[in-house]
C-alpha cells in the first residue's frame, strides 16, 4: 500500500525532469553571455565647429567610459566613426585609452557630419550616443576691428 502513494510521485518525476534539463541549458547559455567584458560606452559626445579656420575642422569632445577611469579598466581603447551627408558611418580613427578629444581635419565646407565613438574591451564594442549633425563653417579673424589698447 505505501508504494502505491509513490507511484504518481515517482510518474511527477519522470514527466518533470526534462524540463529541468532545458532550464540547466538555458541557465549555462546565460553564464556565458555574462562571462563576456563589456565596457561602459564613452558619453557626452560632442563636436563644434573649429573656432577662425577656413571651415576645414571640427573639434570632438568626450568623457572617457567609466570602466577607462578605474585603474583595472575594462577599455583597451577607442574608435571613432564619421557620417557624410547621412551616408554609412566609417571608422576615422583609433584612439588608446584615456584619449577624450580629437580634431578632424578632414572636413569641407557643404557637408554635413555626424560622429559616434565605440568603447572597445577585449570582447566587444560599446557605442556612445550619436552626435547632433554639424556643418563646418568658415570663420575669420579680422585683426583690423579689433580694437588695440
Amino acid at each position: 500500500m505505501k508504494n502505491f502513494f509513490l507511484i504518481p510521485i515517482f510518474l511527477c518525476l519522470v514527466i518533470l525532469s526534462p524540463f529541468s534539463v532545458f532550464a540547466q541549458e538555458e541557465q549555462s547559455d546565460s553564464l556565458i553571455e555574462i562571462s563576456k567584458v563589456i565596457a561602459e560606452p564613452a558619453t557626452s559626445l560632442i563636436v563644434s565647429d573649429y573656432k577662425y579656420d577656413n571651415g576645414n575642422s571640427l573639434k570632438l569632445n568626450w568623457v572617457p567610459s567609466i570602466d577607462d577611469q578605474l585603474p583595472a579598466g575594462k577599455v583597451i581603447g577607442y574608435e571613432l566613426f564619421r557620417s557624410v551627408n547621412g551616408g554609412g558611418f566609417e571608422r576615422i580613427a583609433e584612439f588608446p585609452p584615456q584619449k577624450n578629444s580629437f580634431q578632424d581635419d578632414k572636413v569641407e565646407i557643404g557637408s554635413s557630419y555626424v560622429y559616434y565613438i565605440d568603447a572597445l574591451s577585449k570582447d566587444t564594442a560599446t557605442s556612445s550616443a550619436k552626435t547632433e549633425l554639424i556643418n563646418p563653417e568658415r570663420e575669420w579673424f579680422n585683426a583690423g576691428k579689433t580694437p588695440l589698447l
